[in-house]
């Protein structure tokens, strides 16, 4: 079963605040989390910092204030890498050497 981590709106507004995103851009980031009932699965969460201007070193900053570990921000990280990649080229070619 996967991981929920909780973080209260005002916290997530500071956090935001810290790394210089605008008012108006912290308050479309809050509105795009209340559409989706509060609820966002992690990958799309930092897909959508990185439209909002924050880099990786900025998002992992984040992700640890709200108490997700280094290991699964790197997986995260490393899943919404290669998504892109599927969108730009296509399903990629798995080689496997034994």
């Amino acid at each position: 079963m996967p991981q929920t981590f909780i973080v209260k709106k005002i916290e997530l507004i500071k956090i935001l605040s810290l790394f210089n995103i605008s008012d108006k851009n912290i308050l479309e980031i809050i509105s795009q989390l209340d559409k989706m009932h509060k609820h966002i699965n992690a990958v799309t969460f930092i897909d959508l910092l990185q439209k909002y201007g924050l880099n990786y070193n900025q998002i992992r900053i984040i992700l640890r204030r709200i108490g997700v570990s280094d290991v699964d921000i790197s997986n995260m990280i490393t899943l919404l890498e290669e998504e892109k990649i599927k969108m730009l080229y296509g399903n990629i070619i798995d080689i496997k050497v034994e």
